[in-house]
């Protein structure tokens, strides 16, 4: 929540596309009003985990965005100085982005457990 696989978790297959050396699936979350992961991150992490991912590897490195969600969102107040002073002002109360932040989660553990390939994360 709040962030990303690091790039190093990440290499370029010949084919160009991405391969993960990173054992067990994993969901990353940000907000597009986040101050501390930025969106274009974000959006970096979406390419290789989904758009560039190699076949064999969908669906186990979902990225998802979640509009007026900022860093912040992710946690109850009272919030560290570093968030207090460098995240941007969410757009979403702190109850629909803990919501948000639920059905991605939860839609994220269906799909591996039912090994659905299928888009997930429709509607959020």
């Amino acid at each position: 929540m709040g962030s990303v696989l690091l790039r190093g978790k990440y290499s370029l297959n010949e084919d160009g596309t991405t391969n993960f050396d990173y054992d067990v699936p994993a969901l990353a979350i940000g907000g597009t009003r986040d101050g501390l992961m930025r969106i274009s991150r974000v959006a970096e992490a979406y390419w290789h985990g989904v758009k560039n991912v190699e076949p064999a590897l969908a669906g186990k490195f979902p990225v998802v965005a979640l509009e007026g969600v900022a860093h912040h969102s992710f946690m109850s107040a009272p919030y560290p100085s570093a968030v207090r002073n460098d995240d941007l002002s969410a757009s979403v109360d702190e109850a629909t982005a803990h919501s948000q932040v639920a059905s991605a989660m939860v839609n994220f553990f269906h799909s591996l457990l039912t090994e659905s390939k299928s888009e997930v994360f429709q509607g959020i």
